[in-house]
């Protein structure tokens, strides 16, 4: 199941993103710095650093006015993927160019190609996607 906060605040997150703001100012907990985390390593957001104990500031990345994250949905059927699925999605699926997509497994956060390069061989509950 999609946890509320988490996803109230990757709402927040897309809202700001499509307003075409410089940074945005949100309350986090610990899924939540995973998930800012494989943004930044996969180069989504420019970064974040912590305002307070409770709040942190997230910079967007933009291109021609542009941001990925416009593209950021959810899919809350709690749709799990076994590593054969997984294994048919990533390679001899066409929606694969279109999207990306990040599976939650029992090592944390990845998104589908870090699940085969890292060769974790696990499935996961789809948690978010981003369509381009």
């Amino acid at each position: 199941m999609v946890n509320k906060f988490v996803y109230f605040r990757l709402l927040d997150l897309r809202n700001g993103s499509k307003a075409q703001k410089a940074f945005i100012d949100l309350t986090y907990n610990l899924l939540f710095l995973m998930i800012l985390d494989l943004f930044y390593k996969q180069g989504y957001i420019n970064g974040y650093y912590f305002i307070t104990k409770f709040k942190v500031r997230i910079f967007y990345k933009y291109y021609n006015g542009f941001s990925i994250l416009n593209g950021l949905n959810f899919d809350l059927r709690n749709c799990y993927f076994s590593y054969k699925s997984l294994y048919y999605l990533f390679y001899f699926s066409l929606l694969r160019v279109r999207y990306f997509y990040f599976f939650s497994t029992i090592y944390g956060f990845y998104s589908l190609e870090e699940i085969f390069y890292r060769d974790l061989h696990v499935g996961g509950v789809l948690y978010f996607y981003i369509k381009l």
